[in-house]
């Protein structure tokens, strides 16, 4: 992992305390434990045959280009869209009323 992700770990922000209850564990932990790990190996195979393929990387003419990590504003507008994003003043859902 990155230095980020290490630091976020151990910080105050992140909450690793175990489960409430056994009810909250799996019935057959071994049995997770292997479903769990060869779930993350497929995903493993399946990304490493995305880059044999070229997909993903910096040369992709499909690639959709993401905004900055921390630029909050631009993920919101990535995610919901210019209009939503700005209010979508004067659409079908625009409430200008005064009818409070």
């Amino acid at each position: 992992g990155s230095a980020a992700s290490l630091s976020y770990l151990v910080s105050n922000r992140t909450a690793l305390v175990p489960p409430p209850t056994v009810q909250h564990l799996p019935c057959n932990t071994r049995v997770w434990v292997d479903t769990t790990l060869a779930n993350f190996s497929e995903l493993r195979h399946y990304l490493d045959t995305c880059k044999y393929n070229g997909v993903g990387g910096k040369e992709d003419v499909n690639r959709i280009p993401v905004p900055p990590l921390k630029d909050r504003s631009g993920w919101h507008i990535f995610c919901v869209g210019h209009d939503e994003a700005h209010g979508n003043v004067g659409s079908y859902y625009d409430d200008d009323d005064d009818d409070d």
